[in-house]
């Protein structure tokens, strides 16, 4: 498991894992929803969101995802970067 920093790191370093987090902070979404709304390929994004769900950033229950705790303090953290 990653340290928040090295966390925070790893996103900052990938523009559309920061377009999902953007869009999850918002509201609690779909896949399709973030695909379309991001227009990054749904296959693409379902790969995005294993990795975000392996570090604890986002949760998905059934179909719908959304930011941990976790995600939220990452989310704060880059926010206060900007």
């Amino acid at each position: 498991m990653r340290d928040l920093q090295s966390l925070v790191g790893h996103i900052t370093s990938n523009p559309s894992k920061m377009k999902i987090i953007e869009i999850l902070k918002k509201k609690p979404s779909d896949t399709r929803y973030i695909s379309k709304h991001t227009r990054i390929p749904e296959s693409v994004v379902s790969g995005l969101i294993k990795e975000l769900v392996e570090d604890e950033i986002v949760s998905k229950s059934e179909d719908v995802l959304s930011l941990t705790e976790k995600g939220e303090e990452v989310y704060s953290q880059i926010k206060g970067m900007r």
